[in-house]
């Protein structure tokens, strides 16, 4: 296997990655943008997010698992809307996968966070290879709460949405009533496949989509998406998207 190796301005950066694949790759990291390609080529729009507290029966003991208790829980929906900016002939590579943080917190105290992933090919006769990527203050390709988007067409300026659920520790518990949540959608970095290589880049972490959750029902709600009358008639932990 042919080993490069690139030069940084500011300094060389080892590889911690797992692969397995039919062909041999070659893998190298960047810490900053410095070619198109290294370019972000999705936006991301956070159309609705719909966060309430719940109830959910546990086992008050994990080993034997006899009795059932409630506990008080924290449910979610989030719809996130990514278009692709880049095409064949821009993006410089046979494929792109973003990872992107979600941060979830309240005027009283951070609440939690999410990962979610999309991926696309500009290469017809791309085939995604068994890889798996993790470091430390980096991002780790299997920790996806949503389980990532990967699309093999998709058309420049089109969008595809994604909806992510699911609960949580209860947020009273932890610091009281809270009266306005924020969501916040930052950029981890992205993984380039261009022929036999693979880049890993880290992302400057700036937030790239904000909305503002205020109380709605027994929850707290942002709405870009539905018509008053649509809201009335349907789960808020399961909109149509």
């Amino acid at each position: 296997m042919k080993v490069e190796k690139r030069l940084f301005a500011y300094s060389v950066i080892a590889l911690m990655i797992g692969v397995a694949s039919i062909v041999p790759l070659t893998f190298m990291m960047s810490e900053t943008a410095k070619a198109e390609t290294d370019a972000p080529q999705f936006n991301v729009e956070v159309p609705y997010a719909y966060i309430c507290r719940g109830t959910s029966l546990v086992p008050s003991n994990l080993e034997t698992q006899s009795e059932m208790i409630e506990v008080q829980t924290v449910s979610h929906a989030l719809v996130l809307n990514f278009t692709l900016i880049a095409d064949a002939e821009t993006a410089y590579c046979d494929a792109r996968i973003e990872y992107y943080i979600i941060y979830i917190y309240s005027d009283k105290g951070y609440i939690g966070n999410l990962t979610e992933s999309v991926g696309v090919s500009y290469n017809s006769s791309f085939q995604m290879p068994n890889f798996s990527f993790s470091r430390e203050n980096w991002f780790d390709t299997g920790l996806s709460s949503g389980g990532g988007m990967f699309y093999y067409t998709w058309t420049t300026g089109k969008s595809h949405a994604t909806k992510t659920s699911g609960g949580g520790t209860n947020w009273v518990s932890n610091f009281g009533e809270p009266e306005m949540i924020t969501i916040s959608v930052r950029r981890l970095g992205w993984i380039t496949f261009n022929g036999d290589s693979i880049v890993v880049t880290l992302a400057n972490g700036e937030e790239i989509a904000s909305v503002q959750l205020e109380k709605f029902g027994n929850g707290f709600l942002y709405n870009n998406l539905l018509s008053e009358d649509q809201l009335s008639k349907i789960d808020l932990l399961n909109p149509p998207y």
